[in-house]
């Protein structure tokens, strides 16, 4: 399924959203299908690290889990 996304924002901060829609299986089932989607804001603390922060929500797919999540994440560079 399509992985859709849009990243807004200057050098420094950037807000961003994401969507992703999955098929497990071709039966056509409901819980066959699968979407999860996530707004997230980047902050740029120095030339070499990246703060982000992700809350979204996926619902469906075959285990029946569903629910809002936050992932943060730190990224650096040597």
């Amino acid at each position: 399924g399509p992985d859709l996304g849009e990243k807004f924002g200057g050098r420094d901060l950037a807000f961003f959203g994401e969507f992703d829609y999955r098929i497990a299986n071709r039966e056509k089932r409901d819980d066959d299908k699968s979407h999860k989607y996530g707004l997230g804001i980047e902050y740029k603390l120095n030339d070499n690290s990246t703060l982000s922060l992700t809350v979204g929500d996926e619902t469906g797919n075959d285990t029946n889990v569903s629910g809002t999540f936050v992932i943060g994440g730190l990224k650096w560079s040597i």
